[in-house]
């Protein structure tokens, strides 16, 4: 899965959809909202489901709020990008009641940007866009990992999340 980013705009939505029926993973952003309606897009899925090993795992996707402003805006006209944080908590939440055992977080902006109450509904997120080295502890008691490998290829982000089947918890 991939989190829509800022540069995925570029090319304009009808490629952007255009291409998502050639890929094998689907792009994802939860808060990408049509200003006129006020409702998130269609064109978007708002998280994705895999299994691994018994483990059935969640994975949502974001955009930065605001970052409209670093899009072409003819290509994001009628669009925002809200605050993700509702978005987060109801689409964690309906994982959760759905049988996912863990919560990832695909996020098109730095870690830092994300409310408290967004963090505690994850297990683990990857952010992306500000070009930096992300590598962190987030919630209260540090035990939300976040991790950003710069850009260009210049790191790898690598998050190792220990599973116990019997307690069913991270």
């Amino acid at each position: 899965a991939q989190a829509i980013g800022n540069h995925e705009f570029d090319w304009t939505i009808d490629t952007m959809i255009s291409n998502q029926e050639k890929m094998n993973f689907p792009l994802l952003a939860c808060n990408i909202v049509n200003i006129e309606t006020n409702d998130p897009v269609t064109w978007a899925k708002p998280y994705t489901t895999i299994t691994r090993k018994g483990v059935h795992i969640g994975i949502i996707g974001a955009i930065g709020e605001g970052e409209t402003a670093d899009i072409i805006a003819s290509n994001v006209k009628g669009l925002t990008f809200a605050d993700p944080t509702n978005y987060i908590y109801k689409w964690s939440h309906f994982l959760r009641d759905n049988g996912a055992d863990i919560i990832m977080l695909l996020f098109h902006d730095s870690c830092y940007n994300l409310s408290e109450s967004a963090i505690y509904c994850l297990d683990l997120g990857f952010s992306g866009h500000t070009h930096t080295g992300e590598r962190e502890k987030l919630g209260k008691n540090g035990n939300i990992p976040f991790v950003q490998a710069y850009c260009n290829g210049k790191d790898v982000g690598h998050i190792r999340l220990d599973y116990n089947f019997s307690k069913k918890t991270t």
